[in-house]
């Protein structure tokens, strides 16, 4: 192991500090949204730097369900010296190096929420002379550690680009390592190799989600401004207009074209394809099959444009809405960009937030029409109107009918044929 020396001291008040700042994190979490489009995070464990190891990991994504992570630490800090229980100076040192695998099934989206893991693990240790805990007290210990586990874990959004999270794992840990009666001499005392059901794993990280190319290419209209009215735009098809018909000669047997060159086809007269994805309360996953049965027809054909609107029923924050209704359209844009080849350039997205047109023109069904249009009419603030509209009878009917309508992202597509010569 190194023998690089760093003073390094930890006490009562640092640790109580170091804890409240990896917990406070947990409680800043609600009402964030993760990056859809990220596909590779980096990491920290934030227990082990309570330890003084600086570690680092990374995590990409596989699938829509399936991630796999590793990670790797390195402790060689000597702490301050003092005497052991029996009088010899204890050298007290922690230090090691451990790698980390994993692979993550997540029960929602990557990066967000509960996941299951299956990890391995391997490292070397140099350890003794702590006062914590107390077999380190008089002895020192060195050799290697292997070990597998599964683990249970969790990850809440802070901001668009950031998480936290916590995990657990326990399996079989090997031990083979030499014992040693003092700090930093003394002959060996024993050697071991021992089988071991064990805690696998612990952490509490912070992750960094490194936006996507496309994600950076593809621009969200309306994320500007809070006031949703402030953020929706009218979207004009690039080419809505059929062709004009060729000019053709009459001449059936081609004698004035021997090179065929009024063998030239007309472009198809431009069709729209319309199709509307629907989500779950405050969800944003772009719902990648559902998108591809959609554009499936479209394989062969000239993509003119792409519009694609995302909205979100009234019950968060405006300013939460917003974000959310544009992250549900730009995780479909990135779906249609991808899986037709289109440039960003052709992709209009925008989010228009909370969806008030929609809720008074849905609520005629649930008969509370009349009731929602005059709330609208006469408050302006949206945090005004969404508590307004919780105090009216049918609420409970609007929430099961109605809002379900309104966590959406409409798409419309202009294509045409392609044409050849």
């Amino acid at each position: 192991m190194s023998n690089t020396i760093i003073q390094y001291s930890l006490n009562r008040k640092s640790i109580i500090f170091a804890l409240l700042l990896i917990i406070a994190p947990l409680f800043c979490a609600k009402g964030a949204e993760p990056d859809s489009t990220a596909r590779v995070a980096i990491n920290t464990n934030a227990l082990h730097w309570l330890t003084a190891t600086p570690n680092l990991g990374a995590e990409w994504k596989i699938s829509e369900r399936y991630s796999g992570a590793l990670s790797f630490g390195y402790n060689a800090i000597n702490f301050p010296n003092h005497n052991n229980s029996l009088g010899n100076p204890a050298n007290p040192k922690m230090h090691h190096w451990l790698l980390t695998g994993e692979g993550r099934r997540w029960f929602g989206r990557v990066f967000s929420g509960p996941y299951l893991g299956v990890h391995l693990l391997g490292g070397q240790f140099n350890a003794g002379g702590l006062r914590f805990p107390r077999f380190l007290a008089d002895h020192r210990y060195e050799g290697f550690a292997l070990g597998a586990g599964v683990s249970f874990g969790h990850q809440w959004s802070i901001a668009p680009d950031w998480t936290v999270g916590a995990s657990l794992g326990a399996g079989w840990l090997y031990l083979n390592y030499d014992k040693y009666n003092c700090g930093s001499c003394g002959t060996r005392m024993s050697h071991r190799a021992r089988n071991l059901g064990f805690l696998t794993k612990a952490s509490i990280s912070v992750s960094y989600l490194i936006p996507s190319a496309r994600r950076k290419a593809i621009h969200v209209k309306g994320q500007e401004s809070v006031d949703s009215k402030d953020a929706k735009a009218t979207y004009y098809p690039n080419d809505s207009s059929p062709a004009e018909d060729p000019v053709v000669l009459n001449d059936p047997e081609g004698l004035n074209d021997p090179e065929g060159l009024n063998d030239f086809k007309a472009p198809a007269a431009p069709d729209t394809l319309r199709f509307t994805i629907y989500y779950d309360v405050d969800r944003h996953e772009p719902m990648v099959r559902e998108v591809r049965e959609y554009l499936e027809p479209l394989r062969e054909h000239e993509i003119l444009s792409v519009a694609i609107d995302g909205y979100a029923s009234p019950e968060y924050t405006a300013d939460h809405n917003l974000h959310l209704s544009g992250r549900r359209a730009r995780g479909v844009a990135e779906v249609v960009a991808t899986d037709l080849a289109l440039p960003a350039s052709v992709i209009t997205v925008t989010a228009h937030g909370d969806d008030w047109e929609g809720l008074a023109a849905k609520s005629v069904a649930g008969g509370q029409s009349d009731e929602v249009r005059r709330i609208l009419s006469l408050r302006q603030d949206p945090d005004s109107r969404k508590h307004a509209i919780q105090r009216i009878p049918g609420y409970r009917a609007l929430l099961r009918t109605v809002y379900p309508l309104l966590r959406r992202t409409e798409v419309r597509i202009i294509h045409r044929p392609k044409v050849g010569f």
